[in-house]
């Protein structure tokens, strides 16, 4: 495979993530808005403000990371006619900043749940329960696919790396 085959195999996914994570983000939405006006208790309150606070960034998230992709595929086929070895190294570069960010993404999950524990150890309320379930949820959904997209990166970027 050359950089062009390996470059469309990850674009694909990320635009696959992109639309999954979008389409996640409406179904939050839709349970947030369900949690709130339907059950109107305190957990369902806690929970329904922590999902719509995720189906939000899920919802921007994944759909400008599905729609920005095809320009991506684009803009780097095309450089890529024009100066092949530049356009590989620059690639390279980017990655691996993307590759490293993942690090912070996890911690992040990480301080999610240790927020999450701390709400169910000393508030203990049913919205501060509902909160903590919609953090736990936020970080288990965050790790999952965080998971998967920096397997993904780091495979591109190996093969980048690999290139003569």
């Amino acid at each position: 495979m050359d950089f062009l085959d390996h470059m469309k195999v990850y674009f694909r996914a990320e635009q696959l993530t992109g639309v999954g994570v979008a389409v996640l983000g409406l179904v939050l939405l839709i349970a947030s808005v369900w949690l709130w006006f339907g059950l109107r208790d305190g957990f369902a309150r806690g929970l329904g403000v922590t999902l719509l606070v995720l189906a939000l960034g899920a919802l921007v998230g994944g759909a400008g990371l599905a729609w920005k992709t095809p320009r991506q595929v684009a803009g780097l086929s095309q450089s890529y006619q024009q100066n092949g070895v530049g356009v590989v190294a620059v690639e390279g570069e980017r990655m691996e900043k993307v590759v490293a960010n993942f690090r912070l993404y996890r911690i992040i999950f990480y301080v999610a749940i240790v927020a999450a524990l701390g709400l169910l150890l000393f508030v203990n309320t049913p919205v501060a329960i509902g909160v903590a379930a919609g953090l736990l949820f936020a970080a288990i959904v965050g790790i999952t696919v965080d998971t998967y997209a920096e397997h993904r990166a780091q495979v591109y970027l190996n093969a980048i790396l690999a290139l003569p």
